[in-house]
């Protein structure tokens, strides 16, 4: 008999407020909503899934991704998507879940998340089918805008919320190595900051979409 340790999913919303900046600034303030991890083991041999997470900072999305650990393998990012929104926004982003997470002798997961920004609202799905442990995975796909995507082709995604309705752009670039651990060990906010800041490096598409050029 296998030994399951399941984390029930759920929401989980952390909230830091960033002590660092000047006295007549206000702290930046970042959360993360969470729909849970769901996992097994302990140590080098636990595996699991964590199928959406959205960071917030100042009332703008900054990233939403979806993490998969494999038994004997680290963290990595099943999907990873950066968003650009208006700034100075009064409204705060949503995210709202369906969907979840079953471990047995086989793993699925299926997660149909919706991100709410004010009126707009943008949402995909994630779709994932593994053997017990995670260490091979039979299928794995991100359906958005009605277009089933196989992320061995991409997992990198920008969508832009400046537009009327958001728009997506697909990246055939590999996400970042740095990766929150699904057993909480590290700081999830400062690592997905150190993600975001190293796409930035490595890709002109990234660093243009975050920062354009100034007309």
């Amino acid at each position: 008999m296998k030994f399951r340790l399941l984390v029930a999913s759920a929401l989980l919303c952390i909230v830091v407020a960033v002590p660092s900046a000047p006295a007549e600034e206000k702290p930046a303030v970042r959360t993360i909503s969470s729909s849970g991890v769901t996992s097994a083991g302990t140590g080098k041999a636990s595996y699991g899934v964590s199928t959406t997470s959205l960071m917030v900072r100042d009332s703008q999305p900054i990233a939403c991704y979806g993490i998969t650990k494999a038994k004997g393998e680290s963290e990595k990012y099943a999907y990873f998507i950066v968003f650009k929104s208006p700034p100075g926004g009064k409204d705060q982003p949503e995210l709202q879940m369906g969907g979840g997470t079953s471990m047995d002798d086989t793993i699925e997961a299926t997660e149909s998340p919706t991100i709410t920004l004010g009126k707009k609202k943008w949402g995909f799905r994630y779709q994932l089918k593994a053997n017990g442990d995670l260490t091979k995975v039979t299928s794995e796909t991100l359906t958005i805008d009605g277009k089933a995507i196989k992320t061995s082709e991409a997992r990198v995604f920008l969508v832009d919320f400046t537009n009327d309705k958001p728009t997506v752009q697909v990246l055939k670039i590999e996400p970042s190595k740095k990766v929150p651990d699904l057993a909480q060990k590290n700081d999830p906010m400062k690592v997905i900051e150190e993600a975001v800041d190293e796409l930035k490096k490595q890709s002109k598409e990234v660093r243009e979409f975050l920062e354009p050029a100034k007309k």
